[in-house]
């Protein structure tokens, strides 16, 4: 125990979905909510070291036992998983079209990312040879993808970053320049009105929602997590020629 709370040393698995173990996985049930099915009164709690311990009954494949858990939230219990799980996410790699950083000037220009789009999960746990094994799942999931287009020096509307709820759409080719995408932007300028004359600074990010839930039924989130890669736009205008 430190003055922040409790710290962990928890072995960390990474794998898709819920944590199910070496073996089949046990079940917890808090011997406050099994009295009434006659069980005897018993001490419900005490602390250990400055950590509040619960009883609880721990049943693996049919072996019940007592047990006192220490009452480290999930949350804490998942901070391991927690970092791992932020070394797993990947920023994006921004895919336009048109392509290689060059659009137009009131071309709706298609982002998407070619990252992948799934959630990624880790697994904290913790064994001791007096309650056995607890276990804390982290998984971060893409919300939101977010194109910031550099404009927010330019007084006109449409300057504010373009926002979607999936990877992003493929753009064949085909499709012409009227079809619609969630995942859009249409330049009013040209990038002769960024700072430097010559092109905008975009960011693509991908923000991940965080949430943990742990072998004791209690769930929880840790917020939102970021990534992001930077990368230029050259922004073109085309004038038409009179003839004749």
């Amino acid at each position: 125990v430190t003055p922040e709370g409790p710290r962990l040393v928890a072995d960390v698995y990474v794998a898709d979905g819920p944590y199910v173990g070496r073996g089949q996985p046990c079940r917890w049930t808090l011997i406050a909510a099994v009295l009434a099915a006659g069980v005897d009164r018993v001490q419900l709690e005490k602390r250990i070291g400055g950590v509040l311990h619960r009883r609880y009954l721990r049943d693996c494949a049919g072996q019940t036992v007592e047990v006192w858990v220490p009452q480290v939230t999930g949350r804490v219990l998942g901070n391991p998983a927690r970092d791992r799980v932020e070394r797993l996410v990947q920023p994006p790699v921004l895919v336009t079209a048109p392509p290689n950083g060059s659009t137009y000037v009131k071309l709706g220009t298609w982002f998407r990312t070619s990252a992948s789009w799934e959630p990624r999960v880790a697994h904290a746990v913790v064994e001791n040879a007096a309650w056995g094994r607890v276990w804390s799942t982290v998984t971060a999931t893409p919300i939101k993808l977010v194109f910031d287009p550099d404009t927010d020096d330019i007084l006109t509307s449409g300057t504010e970053p373009a926002v979607c709820f999936e990877a992003g759409e493929v753009f064949v080719e085909g499709y012409g320049d009227d079809r619609v995408t969630a995942c859009m932007y249409t330049y009013l300028h040209s990038s002769r009105m960024a700072a430097n004359q010559e092109f905008f600074h975009t960011r693509l990010s991908i923000v991940w929602q965080v949430t943990w839930e742990d072998s004791l039924g209690r769930s929880g989130d840790f917020g939102t997590l970021t990534t992001s890669q930077d990368s230029t736009m050259v922004v073109k205008e085309i004038h038409a020629v009179v003839v004749g």
